[in-house]
């Protein structure tokens, strides 16, 4: 996947552990970055063999 498809906050905020998603969801939203019928992949690590994903259509 292009690194351009990606949004990412770790270069302003660095690590916001369990508000990095939703975060960064507020900036795509509010910038209007999102246009209807477009899917969102999120997806995040945590320490040790912590993970998790989800898919929706917007």
């Amino acid at each position: 996947m292009p690194f351009e498809k990606v949004q990412t906050n770790m270069d302003r905020y660095a690590n916001t552990s369990g508000g990095t998603i939703p975060i960064v969801l507020d900036e795509t939203l509010r910038n209007n970055e999102m246009t209807s019928g477009e899917y969102l992949l999120f997806a995040a690590v945590g320490a040790g063999w912590t993970w998790g994903a989800a898919l929706y259509k917007w």
